[in-house]
């Protein structure tokens, strides 16, 4: 007699759940980015100038200006009624 298998449901992973895994890792692989990018201050192994440092840290605060955007946009989305048209 055949055994037949029983398909195992694979488990949901709950929005939420889905955020705040990608989210630790991808806010870790980020900070360490940042660190990495530090490490380039030392003038030991490295030569740069105020103008290189100042397109750096303009680059990474422009982003995380257009990343937070992003993330108040979604939120007003959310919070925001269903839009009603008059007659």
């Amino acid at each position: 007699m055949k055994k037949t298998k029983t398909p195992q449901r694979k488990s949901v992973e709950t929005k939420r759940a889905a955020f705040v895994r990608l989210g630790n890792g991808r806010l870790e692989q980020a900070l360490n980015a940042i660190r990495l990018i530090g490490n380039l201050s030392n003038t030991n192994d490295y030569e740069f100038t105020e103008d290189d440092v100042s397109k750096i840290t303009s680059e990474i605060r422009q982003e995380l200006a257009a990343t937070e955007a992003r993330f108040k946009v979604s939120l007003q989305r959310k919070t925001r009624g269903p839009v009603k048209l008059a007659a």
